[in-house]
């Protein structure tokens, strides 16, 4: 089939193609071989280019933090590598996310402690955050499950 195209057609038809059909085409078509081991070549540099741009860019990562440390070591770890643009939004995100916690009257008095004791978010500090999680309502679990 891509034998009978002209070879301008078959350059925008491929610009579509993945590198599994570009590969494949290569063994098929040997008219548009080396057209198509150009736009492999090229796919592959890519790829690689990606490869090395997410090694060299890798997340923070958290050292010495395993599922046995206590919560008060949890804490203070992920307060101490959290960004403070993301730490600020923390309680809300937390109290949306969790839905486990052991009765109503829980999650009632975590939202009542966000609204009445917590600072506005442009005034929060890490310290504020850091007393929002050692609320006794707040768990390890909790923190594992809302996650970061």
């Amino acid at each position: 089939m891509l034998t009978t195209l002209p070879v301008g057609i078959l350059v925008e038809i491929s610009e579509n193609f993945d590198i599994f059909t570009i590969i494949s085409a290569i063994s098929i078509n040997k008219e548009y071989r080396r057209l198509l081991l150009v736009k492999k070549i090229r796919l592959i540099a890519y790829i690689k280019k990606i490869q090395k741009l997410y090694k060299l860019n890798l997340p923070v990562k958290i050292k010495n933090v395993v599922f046995h440390t206590s919560k008060d070591s949890l804490v203070r770890t992920f307060i101490s590598l959290y960004p403070m643009k993301y730490l600020v939004e923390y309680p809300e995100f937390f109290s949306g996310k969790t839905t486990s916690f052991r009765t109503i009257e829980d999650k009632t008095k975590l939202q009542n402690y966000i609204n009445n004791c917590m600072p506005s978010e442009d005034k929060r500090s890490r310290r504020d955050i850091k007393k929002f999680l050692d609320q006794d309502i707040v768990t390890k679990r909790h923190l594992l499950y809302a996650g970061w």
